[in-house]
């Protein structure tokens, strides 16, 4: 909601990437994929939510709780399947 609901990443597919659906999330964006399955730690996805890479998302909100952070971080490492 804090990605999509403020339709950053649903509509007006912010840098090409669209969170309005699994497959839009898996081909990713301008900057390639954003989820590597298996991998959270080279995910981009994981790495602009934690501020490793800037900017952090999303953009001009408040960060995401480290929970909230962590449920996208475990998805991706059990395999990020579309569940």
């Amino acid at each position: 909601s804090s990605c999509a609901g403020s339709n950053c990443h649903v509509g007006g597919m912010a840098n090409g990437l669209s969170l309005s659906n699994y497959s839009s999330l898996m081909q990713g964006g301008n900057s390639g994929a954003v989820v590597i399955p298996g991998n959270p730690d080279n995910s981009i996805i994981i790495r602009r939510l934690e501020g490793s890479i800037t900017p952090q998302m999303p953009l001009g909100r408040a960060p995401l709780s480290p929970s909230d952070i962590q449920k996208i971080r475990d998805w991706i490492e059990e395999g990020a399947l579309d569940n």
